[in-house]
């Protein structure tokens, strides 16, 4: 069984909660759901509690999940906590709760769930696996319908079969034939 740790500081994001799901549930694991909520010493020395907005949405985040996780028979651990270092608290957290590797989501170059600079500073320390996800951009729905418009009057003509470099430019992913379990479930997910 595999264990996914998500952590989440800042933005929730519900395509980005669905995408962690449904890794979860194809590899038959355990999302290990981390909400962090940020302090920041006071110059007296004491630690300043989190703004009233962070609790909300931590609170919101973890609801929207809980939901999701429960009506998807997604197995789910939720944590909420205080921390001044995030990124040492989710490398401590992976290696405790014995995570096969930290999600980290990003959409157009920018972190989603967490900061960009908390992203990063997951990204550069290479002492527990990531499991990266480039989510899709958000398109008006105008370019959506004219997209599919296009698609649709394509079945009018004729169309030659596609070469893997002209699916790989249009965004279609090509999976290899050699790869864990776990990344087969990654590869399996792509069709989201």
């Amino acid at each position: 069984m595999h264990r996914l740790l998500l952590p989440f500081t800042e933005g929730i994001d519900a395509s980005a909660i669905d995408y962690a799901l449904t890794i979860a549930h194809r590899a038959h694991g355990t999302l290990v759901v981390v909400s962090y909520l940020r302090t920041v010493p006071k110059k007296s020395g004491k630690l300043a509690y989190p703004r009233a907005g962070a609790l909300e949405q931590s609170q919101d985040f973890m609801a929207s999940l809980r939901y999701k996780a429960d009506c998807r028979h997604v197995h789910v651990e939720i944590i909420e906590l205080y921390s001044q270092d995030i990124p040492g608290s989710v490398q401590q957290l992976a290696h405790k709760y014995e995570c096969d590797a930290v999600m980290v989501f990003t959409r157009n170059g920018k972190a989603v769930l967490l900061s960009n600079s908390e992203a990063q500073a997951l990204i550069q320390n290479q002492a527990i696996p990531l499991f990266m996800v480039r989510l899709m951009t958000h398109r008006p729905i105008k370019s959506k319908v004219k997209d599919w418009l296009a698609y649709a009057a394509s079945f009018k003509k004729a169309q030659p079969a596609r070469s893997h470099s002209a699916l790989a430019a249009q965004g279609v992913l090509a999976v290899p034939q050699e790869h864990s379990q776990l990344e087969q479930v990654v590869a399996d997910s792509t069709t989201l």
